[in-house]
């Protein structure tokens, strides 16, 4: 049977994923800056006409 305390303790992030995640959550904020400056665009034509 596994010991899962054991296995816990052999547990080792893995670094890459350190690296992943500050990307994701760049991107993130790049994608909602970009989605709401798309909104206002939007909404300043609908004014416009």
């Amino acid at each position: 049977m596994i010991d899962f305390k054991s296995e816990l303790k052999k547990f080792k992030p893995v670094l890459e994923v350190d690296n992943i995640e500050e990307d994701v959550v760049d991107c993130d904020a790049k994608d909602v800056m970009e989605l709401l400056q798309y909104l206002f665009a939007q909404k300043n034509e609908t004014r416009a006409n």
